[in-house]
This record gives structure tokens, C-alpha cells and sequence, in this order.
């Protein structure tokens, strides 16, 4: 690992930072205190608010997009994560902030037409479901009103309910059963006034509804109005829907768009690190050894620079650079879930990789679930090609190990914990017992023990 040291013009900064970037090999670090110079001011935020932003609104416009192909064969699905962007045209993202900016706009307005019609519909169908056993009704509803001698009461109630209360209703009173919907129904109630309150304590208790609904309106003439405002309701939320989904088509664009503002974010979050004086800024990054020519050509035609690569110092800490085949590189992941390797020691991760799939291995041994691990593992793999770490290079250790499960499982003659009719290499994982000092001790927990031994004598 080298450390460069650099001094460029402050009108030049972005295009060293554009060049440093194409090589894909340096980290910048903080510059130590320089005299005659100052640090840079941090970066207002701006930048990774916007760039929140527009995660946000891809996120919507994607999981829209996709919902949608779901529900309508043939149509158009969103790009998805993967895809080759040359330099040129993710650098060109930059002309398109109107044009992006535009789409965020409308589709962050879909969002809320959507979410307003959606909670409309709501609404209005559970008014439709509620309205529904008065549609049987041809009087205006605004007629079920008391007199200056009665009390009427026009409402639903469960059916059982009725049953039980409609032999006890006092005997200045009258009541019938105007509908029926599943186990609920629909009453007109009149009492005279003098047995009012006993009318209506009997109506207490028994999940009795008042008529929601008030107007001119009829009850046949309130439901067919509803559920058309139901029906248009629905159709404006599929036109909504449809719009967003036709956006879908852009989300490639959006998301070398979106990725762009994240580098220029990256980019301005690196001025914590850079001091400056009146006319030019100061740089110190790492670089790999194999890397220093390429970085030396693009910063010659990046503009006018001095630079100068030299040996960290011993008290430096260097960022760890790991360089394994592709079956070692999944295991790096695991690796740093305990610690990232120093920079100045040995890679671990090659050791790591062959003793983690040994034991992972034996733990299953048995030859169909490790066919099952390396279908399955392969599958997931292959399905995340070109994507590094994550889910593909977890599928990749884990295709791994379904080899080595294999290999055990022919060891332990074992397929789908049933033992087959051919001879055995090593003890039954089962059954097996090795005598130790006259203490019996299970096989496969020996073969255990000494491969933790030959482990840790392999560092």
C-alpha cells in the first residue's frame, strides 16, 4: 500500500476527483494539519438530502412498478440492480437533474393521489357494505321520523337479537322487519312517546344501529349512488396505478441518476478531509502498490497537479485491501463479521474459507442435502451474478459447503439420514462409540474434536 500526496488547483478539485474515482483504487483519508493551509468546510447536506430523496422515490415508483406487472400479464417490469452502465453514460446523469426531477415530482404526486383515492375507497365501501340492507328501501329514508306522539326508530340489529326482544316490545308499539342481509336485520321500530324509554331500553344491549344515512334520498336510490362512487372511485385508483406503472420504463435512468447524486455526495463529504489554502487544495489518500501507474496517467490528464507517493508511516493505520480467486472472495463477508483483517497481516480468509465449508459440511453429511445446498446455493448465486458480497456470495459459501456435505455424507454412508447398503469409510455418526480410558465417547464427536485440532494448528 502507497500513500499519495497531492496538491491541485482549487478550480480543478472536481476533475482530480472524477480521475481518482475512475481507478477505482483509492480511499481518501484525513489530511493531517498542514501549515499555511486550512480544512475545507464540511458539506452543507444538501446533496444527501436530495439524494434521500430520490432513493425514496425510486423505492416507490419500483415497488409500484412491480405490483403492477404482478396483477397485469405482459406488462412492463422496472430494471432491476446489475445492469452495465459504461463511464460515459453514468457520468452524462448530470444533464438529466430537469428531467428526473420532473419524474420524482410526478411520482411522488401519484403517491399521494393514490393514497387519497385508496383511503376514499375505503371509505366509501364500507358506507357501501353499510348501506347495502337498505337498498330494499324505495321510501326516502328522511320519512322515518317520529310525530309529536311516537318515536320511530329505523336501524339494524343482529337477527338473534330481534328474535329475543320482539315478543316483549310494549304493547303501544309496533315493529317489523323491513330486510334481511346474512344475520343482520333491518327494523322500523314506532313506540308512542308514553313508552318510549322502555322501547329503547330494550334496543340497548342489543348491537342495535341507528340508520346512518339521512336525505331524500331512498334506500335503493343511496346504495346505487354509492356504489357507483365505489366503481369510479376504483377506476380512478386503476388509473393512477397504470400511470405509475408506466413511469416504470424509467426506473433505469433513475437509478444511474440516483446513484450519480450519491458519488457527487460522496464526493462533497470528502472536503472534511482536504485542507485548502487561497488557490489550491491538499490530498492524502492510500493507493495499492499495482495501482500507482493507472492513478499517475489519469492525473495527468486531470489537470495540473503535484504528486508524490511514498511508504505510510508505521503508525498509520492502512485500510485492508483483500485480493482472493472468486470462491475465496464469498468468505470475506463471514470473515469480517468477526474482524476486518489488518492490512499488514495475512489474509485469513483463504484458511477461513476451506475449514468454515469443511464444518459446514459436517455438520449436514449427508449427500442428498448437500446435492440440495449446491442446487439451491447455485441457484441463488447465479440469480445474484455480478453483484458483490450480499446475498450471492452468502449462496455461494453455501453452495460450497453443500460439496463438502456431499463428501462427508459418502464418508458417513448416509443419504437423507438413510444408510445405504455399501460399505462405510467412518464410524456410524449415530451409533458409533470410540473407548477412551474405558469412557465411551460418541465417534463423530472425536472426529469433531480433531478437526477443531488440525484448525487451530492451521492458524
Amino acid at each position: 500500500m502507497k500513500k499519495l500526496n497531492l496538491v491541485g488547483m482549487a478550480y480543478e478539485k472536481d476533475a482530480v476527483l472524477n480521475a481518482l474515482q475512475r481507478t477505482g483504487a483509492v480511499e481518501v483519508k484525513l489530511h493531517r494539519e498542514e501549515e499555511h493551509s486550512v480544512p475545507l468546510p464540511p458539506a452543507d447536506g444538501e446533496l444527501s438530502s436530495y439524494h434521500a430523496s430520490l432513493e425514496d422515490a425510486l423505492e416507490r415508483l419500483t415497488q409500484a412498478a412491480d405490483a403492477y406487472a404482478k396483477e397485469h400479464k405482459g406488462a412492463a417490469r422496472p430494471a432491476k440492480d446489475g445492469f452495465e452502465v459504461s463511464y460515459e453514460e453514468f457520468m452524462a446523469a448530470a444533464g438529466d437533474r430537469a428531467r428526473m426531477d420532473g419524474l420524482i415530482a410526478r411520482v411522488n404526486a401519484l403517491t399521494d393521489q393514490k393514497a387519497e383515492t385508496r383511503a376514499a375507497l375505503a371509505k366509501a365501501e364500507r358506507t357501501f357494505a353499510a348501506a347495502a340492507i337498505y337498498r330494499t328501501v324505495e321510501e326516502p329514508l328522511s320519512a322515518y321520523t317520529g310525530t309529536a306522539h311516537t318515536r320511530v326508530r329505523l336501524g339494524t340489529l343482529p337477527l338473534p337479537a330481534w328474535e329475543n326482544i320482539k315478543g316483549m316490545l310494549p304493547a303501544l308499539s309496533e315493529g317489523k322487519v323491513l330486510a334481511q342481509e346474512d344475520d343482520q336485520v333491518l327494523i322500523l321500530l314506532v313506540l308512542h312517546k308514553s313508552c318510549a324509554e322502555e322501547g329503547e331500553a330494550l334496543l340497548s344491549g342489543t348491537g342495535f344501529t341507528p340508520c346512518p344515512f339521512e336525505g331524500e334520498e331512498t334506500g335503493s336510490a343511496l346504495y346505487a349512488r354509492i356504489k357507483g362512487e365505489c366503481e369510479a372511485l376504483a377506476k380512478e385508483l386503476d388509473a393512477l396505478e397504470e400511470e405509475m406503472a408506466g413511469l416504470g420504463s424509467e426506473t433505469r435512468t433513475l437509478k444511474i441518476y440516483c446513484d450519480y447524486i450519491g458519488y457527487e455526495a460522496e464526493k462533497a463529504a470528502l472536503d472534511e478531509k482536504m485542507r485548502a489554502t487561497e488557490r489550491t487544495f491538499l490530498l492524502e489518500a492510500f493507493v495499492p502498490e499495482d495501482a500507482e501507474e493507472v492513478v499517475r496517467r489519469e492525473l495527468s490528464e486531470a489537470g495540473t497537479v503535484y504528486l508524490e507517493f511514498s511508504e505510510p508511516a508505521e503508525d498509520e493505520e492502512l485500510p485492508t485491501l483483500c485480493k482472493n480467486n472468486a470462491v475465496v472472495s464469498d468468505f470475506e463477508s463471514l470473515t469480517n463479521t468477526y474482524s476486518v483483517p489488518n492490512a499488514r497481516e495475512m489474509d485469513p480468509n483463504t484458511v477461513m474459507s476451506v475449514f468454515y465449508s469443511v464444518f459446514m459440511g459436517f455438520i449436514m453429511a449427508d449427500i442428498g442435502y448437500g446435492l440440495l445446498m449446491m442446487l439451491g446455493g447455485g441457484w441463488l448465486k447465479y440469480k445474484n451474478r455480478g453483484r458483490k458480497g450480499g446475498l450471492g456470495a452468502l449462496a455461494g459459501v453455501f453452495a460450497i459447503g453443500g460439496i463438502f456435505a456431499v463428501i462427508w455424507g459418502f464418508l458417513f454412508n448416509s443419504l437423507f439420514g438413510i444408510t445405504l447398503p455399501i460399505p462405510t469409510v467412518l464410524p456410524n455418526a449415530q451409533s458409533d462409540m470410540w473407548t477412551f480410558a474405558g469412557i465411551g465417547i460418541p465417534a463423530v464427536l472425536v472426529i469433531a474434536m480433531l478437526l477443531g485440532i488440525v484448525q487451530l494448528l492451521a492458524g
